[in-house]
């Protein structure tokens, strides 16, 4: 039992190093790159992001099936020198955002939150870090135990989902920069809202045909993430000043910060309910959201809505 307390501040550690983590990236790449080209490094971030959770997943399960605590003890302590290394290598880094904002008064948190435009983007585009959460917390659960899909499913479908990640990330950036930011998220909320009702009907496919079904849904369902993660972080950091950019999309990190705490549990109560009832709600708040967004538009500016206009700022 005294191991209870060390697991729980190891968590909380982790937890706050991860949203830490989100938030401060964020603002770097919004220092280094471009107002253009936003879109295109967040989505390489995130290309590097699932090729790293990828490998650790890996190594996580052949670990796992050693069953040999000492190469578990090595993999953390080859962990842990490698983030020395990256804070390191961090430390280094120089700060190229530094002298713009130099002579800008600070500005507390409040000023923010006062920005109906951005409190409203916050709250109606809630279901998206839901969505995208709900594949890894929800998926493996509802496959195996509702659907009866075969237990080895869930893995290769997850790997799918990175594989696919890693493989469209940065050409879906480049397809889309030509449209309305706006009309990107809602495409995204389409297709999450596509996928959410098929995975609700996975309980009706017959038996022989639930395999390639919910290996097509999965596909649908990352998309819409692909669609959905550079394009909202690209146009939350032009929502707000310059200057407050970072505090933006600390901001819009708590966002998925509360995502995550609202995952697990909204799973398992609906999903007591009826196993199909958490994908039919989430069906339902994303349309929601998707015509949140299409209104929101119209009192957005074109420099937020068109990531073409900032060739002209």
């Amino acid at each position: 039992m005294h191991t209870v307390p060390v697991f729980f501040i190891m968590a909380l550690l982790v937890t706050a190093g991860g949203r830490i983590f989100f938030a401060a990236s964020a603002s770097l790449i919004v220092d280094i790159a471009t107002p253009r080209e936003l879109a295109r490094w967040f989505g390489l971030v995130g290309v590097i992001r699932n090729v790293g959770l990828g490998i650790g997943g890996l190594l996580a399960g052949i670990v796992l099936a050693t069953h040999n605590p000492d190469i578990y003890h090595m993999l953390i302590s080859a962990s842990s020198l490698c983030y020395l290394l990256a804070a390191s290598l961090l430390l280094h880094l120089s700060e190229p955002g530094q002298r713009d904002y130099e002579q800008v008064e600070k500005v507390p948190y409040k000023a923010i939150l006062q920005h109906r435009q951005f409190i409203f983007f916050l709250i109606s585009s809630i279901s998206f870090p839901l969505c995208s959460m709900m594949l890894a917390t929800a998926f493996p659960v509802y496959v195996t135990e509702a659907v009866h899909a075969p237990d080895w499913l869930p893995g290769p479908a997850l790997l799918l989902n990175s594989l696919l990640v890693i493989g469209c990330q940065t050409f879906m950036v480049r397809l889309m920069e030509p449209f309305r930011r706006t009309r990107t998220l809602g495409l995204a909320a389409l297709m999450w809202g596509i996928s959410c009702g098929c995975f609700a009907l996975a309980l009706f496919i017959p038996p022989f045909l639930v395999v390639p079904y919910l290996f097509l849904v999965v596909a649908i369902h990352t998309l819409a993430s692909i669609l959905y993660g550079p394009t909202t972080s690209s146009l939350v950091a032009d929502l707000g000043p310059v200057a407050l950019r970072g505090r933006y999309l600390a901001t819009y990190e708590f966002s998925w910060g509360v995502a995550s705490a609202l995952t697990p549990a909204l799973f398992s109560n609906l999903y007591v309910v009826t196993p199909s009832l958490p994908w039919l709600f989430l069906a339902a708040l994303v349309s929601v959201s998707g015509m949140s967004l299409l209104w929101l538009e119209r009192r957005l500016p074109a420099r937020v809505v068109w990531a073409k206009k900032q060739d002209s700022i």
